[in-house]
């Protein structure tokens, strides 16, 4: 996933997602927060360009998507 300059993104999961954070590539957690939201419209903090991990706590399971920042 690319974020140019947006500080947020929509989305949208199958299952409920009870919470998600963000960390670089060192495995420094940036933000953290609990959703308890199916989708919706996260935050994301403002990040010089990069890449980063996006991770999702959902019931079923850890999802992480890297997310390479413009």
């Amino acid at each position: 996933h690319s974020f140019p300059t947006r500080r947020s993104s929509d989305l949208v999961s199958k299952d409920a997602i009870n919470s998600y954070s963000v960390s670089d590539v060192y495995g420094k957690q940036i933000a953290k927060e609990n959703w308890n939201k199916p989708s919706g419209k996260i935050q994301l903090p403002i990040l010089p360009p990069g890449v980063y991990f996006l991770k999702f706590e959902k019931n079923t399971g850890i999802q992480i998507v890297k997310i390479v920042k413009k």
